[in-house]
């Protein structure tokens, strides 16, 4: 299912089923932030699961799996279900902790620029395909690993 639009269509009850999944990530993603990063907080990859699979998987491939900023963005729902519902007792209880421990896991990650923005790298999006190869769509040069892909900065509030 796409969860996105279930606040904005007032269905926040159906946000539970992803609230509850992201939960199960926590503990599982706290290990693959320090393991795989180095970094405080949680987060998940773009294979994880309900068995609490948080690690990239290995792929000579890494820019359709390689996604770090996952356990981010899927923190960006939390907000979301809180801000469309002002709940306060979600956001003590539930909400806030979720949020901070996503958000400790983006700071350790970003990259200090020499310009002096931040930015997520190495990243990578899921952004379409410009061009094909035989009949197969493939990848623009910037939605491979880079840094800033559009995906990761939406996901800490950056723009480029």
């Amino acid at each position: 299912m796409n969860y996105w639009p279930v606040c904005s269509t007032n269905l926040g009850e159906c946000a539970w089923p992803l609230i509850d999944f992201i939960r199960t990530l926590v503990k599982p993603g706290e290990k693959t932030a320090r393991a795989y990063f180095g970094a405080r907080g949680w987060t998940a990859s773009i294979s994880g699961n309900i068995f609490g699979f948080t690690s990239p998987l290995t792929d000579e491939d890494m820019s359709w799996n390689f996604n770090p900023m996952a356990g981010p963005w899927l923190a960006t729902h939390i907000w979301d279900y809180y801000d469309y519902t002002r709940d306060k007792k979600f956001l003590k209880e539930t909400g806030y902790d979720l949020i901070k421990s996503s958000a400790n896991f983006a700071v350790d990650y970003l990259w200090h620029r020499p310009d002096g923005t931040y930015t997520a790298a190495p990243s990578t999006s899921p952004e379409p395909r410009t061009g094909r190869s035989g009949s197969h769509l493939r990848t623009c040069r910037h939605s491979r690993n880079s840094a800033g892909c559009h995906r990761c900065q939406q996901s800490i509030g950056s723009r480029r």
